[in-house]
């Protein structure tokens, strides 16, 4: 038996043998990209959790509407200034090996790699107390409007599953950007908008509509899905 075993040949890869494998491989990869991104969105809501007890406001008994608008830098990343902005609605837990994680709402312009070292600017998030405004390099600036100013509709987001938009701005050096948030009276965020102007001419970059169940994004062709 062994014998036999090894003389037997493999019948010839058919003509599109590599593609399909190529093409199959390349799937698995973007899936396994997006459980990533998934659950460092997951971190990144938990650590914006955490830092809002720093952040401008106080949290926990705040009700009141906040509004802020910033002036940031933006980072150069092989040669160009590169933010990331990421709005998902509420999803089920997410599971990864033996961890669990809670899958909240959030809306976040971020500095840095998305899955490891990173700045919040601004954020918000359906947990209580998911607020931040970032004191560390950003400063308070002339408010901005929050309005859509003709962006184009990226798309709109629903129900539980998670859906949302990724992408990543290439902007000026220095955008404003404006974060209005309303409270529910645990203290949790129940709706959001986020308005991002890009360099001195302050051209409108983005603007989000966000509750933890429905999101409506407006982005510039500046902002590509990553």
């Amino acid at each position: 038996m062994p014998e036999r075993l090894d003389e037997l040949v493999a019948p010839p890869a058919g003509r599109d043998f590599h593609a399909e494998l190529w093409e199959r491989i390349d799937a698995r990869e973007r899936a396994s990209r997006r459980r990533r991104r998934a659950f460092a969105a997951v971190v990144v809501a938990a650590a914006l959790v955490t830092m809002s007890a720093a952040g401008v406001f106080a949290y926990g008994e705040q009700t009141k509407p906040l509004d802020r608008t910033l002036s940031c830098p933006v980072p150069e990343q092989g040669g160009v200034n590169v933010l990331h902005l990421t709005a998902h609605v509420k999803g089920p837990p997410l599971h990864f090996g033996s961890r669990t994680a809670p899958n909240p709402a959030i809306a976040l312009l971020v500095a840095g790699n998305p899955s490891t070292t990173q700045l919040q600017y601004v954020g918000v998030s359906s947990l209580r107390g998911g607020y931040v405004f970032d004191q560390t390099v950003c400063r308070t600036a002339p408010a901005i409007p929050l309005v859509r100013a003709g962006l184009p509709l990226a798309g709109i987001y629903r129900g539980s599953d998670s859906s949302g938009i990724d992408r990543e701005c290439w902007f000026a050096a220095v955008v404003s950007v404006r974060l209005h948030v309303s409270l529910g009276r645990g203290g949790a965020p129940v709706a959001a908008q986020i308005a991002i102007r890009s360099g001195a001419k302050q051209r409108p970059a983005a603007y989000i509509e966000w509750t933890p169940t429905r999101i409506r994004a407006y982005v510039s062709s500046s902002c590509q899905v990553r």
